[in-house]
């Protein structure tokens, strides 16, 4: 009978994602987060019932918490399909298992370290725009909520989400970064940091002059 087993070796993209690797995919999950949540914010949700229109602190089109998110991820935990050497100590414990069961745990114990991950991204970034007088969301009407920027409900789904989305797109990602060859990553990835560090010091000091953040998209 043939096993069913996860693939827990990491693929040659992966073990050679370099740091101007995870900048790349920090800057490109970054502006994915950026079109959900512009989607999200003027299709789903009318203006009268969610008055912030932009949950992103920089003017350029990155919500940099998404690939915030991502990134620890990856670098954690990996994905689902490739976990990471710190993932794979974590369940060492489970050899022994039945290999449905330790799929299935596998699994859920991914989504609630996603979670976390997520929630305590939240919750950091959320309490910082707080403090600068600059809330980019707000959960007061949300059940079980901490000081307005977590709660149980979106810790959720966001857990969810990003488990789909790592099981989906990490692989891709890491794909689609091998293949730029390594000046080219490098060099790109120094415009990018350059690029990001401009716009967040731009919008500090726009804060601290005016109390609000300069966007213009």
């Amino acid at each position: 009978m043939k096993k069913t087993a996860l693939r827990t070796a990491p693929s040659k993209e992966e073990r050679k994602l370099t740091l101007s690797g995870y900048v790349w995919i920090f800057t490109l999950v970054s502006f994915i987060g950026w079109c959900f949540e512009k989607i999200g914010r003027y299709y789903v949700y009318p203006p009268e019932a969610d008055p912030i229109r932009d949950r992103g602190f920089l003017t350029l089109p990155f919500c940099a918490i998404y690939g915030t998110c991502v990134v620890a991820v990856g670098f954690l935990f990996g994905s689902p399909n490739y976990p990471s050497r710190i993932w794979k100590r974590m369940f060492r414990w489970a050899k022994r298992v039945p290999a449905p069961l330790r799929i299935v745990g596998r699994i859920f114990g991914y989504f609630l370290a996603v979670t976390l991950v997520a929630t305590l991204v939240e919750l950091v970034a959320g309490l910082i725009f707080q403090a600068m007088g600059n809330p980019l969301w707000n959960y007061h009407e949300r059940w079980g909520n901490l000081w307005g920027v977590i709660c149980p409900s979106f810790s959720l789904i966001w857990g969810l989400l990003g488990t789909l989305l790592m099981t989906v797109i990490w692989k891709p990602l890491c794909l689609l970064i091998g293949v730029i060859p390594e000046k080219a990553q490098n060099v790109g990835a120094w415009i990018m940091v350059g690029t990001l560090l401009s716009d967040l010091a731009f919008n500090l000091i726009y804060v601290a002059v005016t109390g609000h953040r300069f966007y213009f998209l």
